[in-house]
């Protein structure tokens, strides 16, 4: 599949960094020669600009800081038809600013009308998305809310993957709640290292 991971950060290289073993992944950047370069050290299919990465891709990435989306999406140009992973979370001035009555997903969801928006990863911490989901062999789990269910399981195939243990969440509107598990992380993370836990689903099969 043709991906776009559009960020160069921290999310965005890890997440690239687990796609390109099995996908053809162009990295997006607001710098097209730094694009190049993680692309050539993840061995990707290709590093550019913003338009340019996804104009081919079939699902995208959005790797940016929630602040940093509008002018990002204006860049990027036409999403139609594409599928659009939002991993972003509503930090401003480095605080947990939630929406009342809407979220991050169904915002970007109204400026790229055309593309079918699929909330995703933003419970996963970036040290995880670089080192892989792996906890002695339990998967993370990645969260994921969609109003296309064909795209949330389009989705879901790449997190399996990736090595994650997807979870359908439901609706684009439950990405309020998905954001709302950052201050949750918080205060179960206390007296955990950085970046060295996850959420886990367990599940029982019925007796």
């Amino acid at each position: 599949m043709k991906v776009a991971v559009i960020g160069a950060g921290n999310m965005g290289t890890g997440l690239a960094r687990s796609l390109v073993a099995k996908h053809e992944v162009t990295v997006g950047s607001r710098d097209p020669e730094k694009a190049q370069s993680v692309a050539r050290e993840l061995g990707a299919a290709g590093g550019a600009g913003y338009a340019d990465a996804v104009a081919d891709a079939e699902v995208v990435f959005l790797a940016v800081p929630w602040p940093a989306v509008e002018d990002t999406l204006a860049q990027v140009g036409d999403l139609s038809g594409k599928v659009l992973v939002d991993i972003t979370n509503p930090y401003v001035g480095g605080k947990l600013q939630l929406h009342e009555n809407t979220s991050n997903a169904e915002e970007i969801q109204k400026r790229a009308a055309g593309a079918h928006v699929v909330k995703g990863w933003n419970t996963i911490f970036s040290p995880i998305a670089q080192s892989g989901p792996d906890f002695d062999g339990q998967a993370a789990s990645v969260f994921l809310a969609s109003d296309d269910d064909e795209a949330k399981q389009t989705v879901a195939s790449l997190a399996l993957d990736m090595g994650y243990d997807p979870i359908d969440c439901g609706p684009l509107a439950n990405a309020r709640d998905l954001e709302r598990l950052l201050g949750l992380l918080g205060t179960v993370g206390q007296s955990f290292g950085w970046g060295t836990w996850a959420l886990k689903v367990l599940r029982r099969t019925a007796a």
